[in-house]
């Protein structure tokens, strides 16, 4: 909980104020806890997964309509690439053939989220996107190119059970973890299961608690998971540095979940950092390399871009950001008080004197 204290700066410096008195973070375990909580009335912003039922009435979203929320960052399948298959590009280009995306968008968002561009980049960076090589070397969900992948880079079903074999002819038993609770990811990863089958890989979901997945995403305990957690920014070095970044450290805390070693692409990520975006020809060129070695290699695969969810109960405060008001970050996640979520707070007003 945090009180609200007198002498803050920015209400000399900007004549402004935050409305409320508290600011009280409620912890919910699940999705589905939270939801229950928002419909008694015990949450103003709601910033967990809901599904469109619950997009009615008082709870009011970004946007009026579809896709009711902003998008926040990119879901990507990160696969461990020190354990094989997937440490070869061809399996994870076969892999990422054989998504069903719009059966994702489908089952475990009702049209809530938008498929991504396969290279990963948001929609706000649209326009470093080098659509000449999104061509060449893009994908998008076709079942039997992935089996022809397979089939090509040496994957067989040798034993007849309906499931491809390592080149070696030793079984290939994957599995596919995303945070227990976190229902939309839940049904996504099923989603990715049952696509993944249909080409003839085998894949398990599981879904540890989130402590553990952390701790095994980070010493390369895992065969295949769901990240999202490098969001917006003003530049799209971010995202590269999340995908590239070297060295491989014993625990990837926050970076290269999928332990890709590639220095040529990270050399890339460091120039474009040094790289002002004034310079729009340099620029380009360092961001079409590094997507052209992005769809070649496919060390992560996007997936569908993550909704800033955001529903507010208007019963206590009024003036919450929409589409056509506030303009501020509707959300509480980390590091969003200083992309305008403090500003959202000196937006609202009491919906009673």
């Amino acid at each position: 909980m945090w009180k609200k204290r007198n002498g803050w700066w920015a209400s000399k410096a900007l004549g402004l104020n935050v409305a409320p008195t508290y600011v009280v973070d409620i912890k919910n375990g699940t999705n589905a806890a939270a939801l229950s909580n928002l419909l008694a009335g015990n949450i103003d912003l709601f910033n967990n997964f809901a599904p469109k039922t619950a997009i009615k009435g008082k709870f009011k979203t970004f946007f009026n309509g579809a896709p009711y929320h902003l998008g926040a960052n990119t879901t990507w399948l990160f696969p461990n690439t020190t354990k094989k298959p997937m440490n070869d590009k061809n399996f994870r280009r076969a892999l990422a053939f054989s998504i069903n995306m719009n059966q994702i968008l489908d089952k475990a968002y009702q049209g809530l989220v938008n498929k991504a561009s396969p290279t990963g980049l948001l929609p706000i960076w649209d326009k470093y996107v080098n659509q000449k090589v999104v061509k060449q070397y893009g994908f998008s969900y076709n079942a039997a190119t992935a089996k022809k992948i397979l089939a090509d880079a040496g994957y067989k079903d040798t034993n007849g059970d309906g499931f491809v074999e390592n080149k070696d002819g030793s079984p290939i038993d994957l599995k596919i973890i995303c945070p227990n609770g976190w229902s939309d990811w839940m049904t996504s990863i099923q989603v990715i299961a049952d696509s993944a089958k249909a080409v003839g890989i085998k894949i398990t979901p599981e879904f540890p608690e989130y402590g553990t997945l952390v701790d095994d995403r980070g010493h390369a305990n895992y065969d295949l998971l769901l990240g999202n957690d490098r969001q917006y920014s003003n530049t799209p070095w971010t995202y590269y540095q999340y995908i590239f970044q070297l060295p491989i450290q014993k625990n990837q805390t926050t970076v290269n979940y999928e332990r890709y070693t590639n220095q040529t692409a990270w050399n890339l990520v460091k120039q474009l950092d040094k790289t002002p975006t004034t310079n729009k020809a340099a620029y380009q060129a360092t961001m079409s390399k590094l997507q052209t070695i992005f769809l070649q290699d496919l060390p992560a695969i996007p997936l569908w871009y993550n909704g800033m969810w955001s529903m507010v109960n208007t019963q206590y405060w009024t003036g919450w950001p929409s589409s056509t008001g506030s303009q501020s970050t509707p959300t509480s996640w980390r590091n969003y008080w200083q992309m305008t979520a403090i500003d959202m707070l000196t937006k609202l007003k009491p919906a009673r004197a």
